[in-house]
């Protein structure tokens, strides 16, 4: 997991720094940070790995029931939703906006 939280501080990283260098052309630099979304991630990879130490295999709406706490994982309308904030958000920049359901994912 080293090198993939890596490169998720990465991209907050240059997301920060951009926004700081093209600010003064008003250019809005923000990066938006998904939770648990059904991706093949998570479906194929991290909840069979997560199942791995249990006698009783938790299926992906169980396990993000457990992990998030409003309890529903996220969809591509959340997404969706957060990037129409920004879009119209004229004033805000070099933000990693989080949309996770409250989970914090720093």
């Amino acid at each position: 997991m080293a090198a993939y939280c890596g490169s998720k501080f990465a991209a907050i990283g240059i997301t920060q720094s951009l926004a700081q260098e093209l600010a003064q052309d008003n250019i809005r630099v923000n990066a938006i940070c998904p939770g648990i979304v059904g991706t093949a991630m998570w479906l194929d990879h991290l909840i069979p790995k997560n199942n791995a130490t249990n006698d009783t295999p938790v299926d992906f709406e169980t396990q993000t029931q457990q992990l998030i706490p409003m309890g529903v994982a996220q969809t591509a309308e959340d997404m969706a939703d957060a990037v129409l904030y920004l879009a119209r958000a004229h004033n805000v920049t070099g933000i990693a906006l989080t949309v996770a359901g409250g989970m914090e994912m720093n």
